[in-house]
């Protein structure tokens, strides 16, 4: 399966940041602790051209799985040695403003209309700018009405 494959089968994913050069051994440091740890098995691991991430797309519940690394961590049940950071993914997309503003509808009804949020952004190898993901999001018809606070949210769009 290629990446296009897994976003279109409506996966979640895992992004997890690893040493530089050491992607390889972070993937199968990860594969082994979904598998024989967590006892759920991933669909798939991606190779990114960013040095030092890698993804894990998976088919079950993404807040299940990662409380259980949680405690994998919180118990020392396993030293990560490779991996180094690990960020849930609730949906992936071709990166284009058109796409963002097909998903955003789903993704803004989470937040309450009075809550606290903002709006982060990651980009690499990307022509879109900045701004214009801010002013697709801001500016959507569902987003939330309540205050944006950009020291302490309650909720956070992470693009």
């Amino acid at each position: 399966m290629d990446i296009k494959e897994a976003i279109s089968t409506n996966a979640k994913f895992i992004l997890v940041g690893c040493e530089t050069v050491k992607e390889r051994d972070g993937m199968s440091e990860f594969w082994h602790i979904l598998v024989k740890i967590c006892k759920k098995t991933p669909l798939e691991v991606f190779e990114l051209p960013i040095k030092g991430l890698f993804l894990i797309a998976i088919d079950n519940d993404l807040e299940e799985i990662m409380s259980k690394i949680k405690d994998v961590i919180s118990e020392n049940k396993f030293e990560f040695i490779a991996c180094r950071k690990f960020t849930p993914l609730d949906r992936m997309m071709d990166s284009n403003l058109e796409s963002l503003k097909e998903i955003l509808p789903e993704i803004l009804k989470k937040i309450p209309e009075t809550a606290k949020w903002r709006i982060a952004i990651n980009r690499r190898h990307t022509g879109i700018k900045r701004n214009e993901i801010i002013n697709a999001i801001a500016s959507h018809p569902s987003a939330p009405k309540g205050k944006v606070d950009l020291k302490n949210p309650d909720w956070t769009i992470q693009v």
